[in-house]
């Protein structure tokens, strides 16, 4: 092994590392703030599971997952009623967990699949694009409210 790519392993393995803490202590203080019962594995159990992952492609846009890009899913969300069990993990892209938002998986699939067939029908390969985009704006402004009023009532 070239010392170039142990460098960049060396690079892969800290952003790993560090994305997966982040995930694993966002997980940790939603159960928290949700007052559900903790996070049913340890972080090495996590990473482990992530890790196998790693490599793979999304299961809603099929994008190659990676290290820089990997977001923890829950299948069924925890606002639905969903768990952190690991049954109800998956793995995708940070854009599709994103657009995701509170949908079920079968549900953001359908709308996927929906999507796909409008393009296709008005011959317009952007009309998928606009609408993912327009789920990922909105659920980030939803979050960074939501945010916001937590803060301002826990002060």
């Amino acid at each position: 092994m070239s010392k170039s790519s142990r460098v960049l392993e060396r690079k892969r393995q800290r952003i790993f590392m560090s994305r997966s803490m982040s995930a694993y202590r966002t997980a940790e203080r939603s159960h928290a703030l949700a007052k559900l019962p903790p996070v049913p594995m340890t972080l090495k159990a996590f990473r482990a599971f992530v890790r196998s992952i790693i490599g793979v492609s999304c299961p809603y846009c099929k994008e190659r997952i990676t290290v820089r890009n990997f977001s923890l899913d829950h299948i069924v969300p925890l606002s639905r009623g969903g768990s952190s069990d690991p049954g109800n993990l998956a793995v995708c892209c940070m854009g599709c967990n994103k657009s995701k938002g509170a949908m079920t998986s079968p549900e953001y699939n359908a709308l996927l699949t929906d999507l796909a067939v409008l393009s296709h029908r008005f011959d317009n390969p952007n009309i998928k694009r606009h609408v993912v985009m327009s789920l990922k704006i909105a659920s980030s402004f939803r979050f960074g409210r939501d945010r916001k009023n937590k803060v301002a009532r826990s002060a």
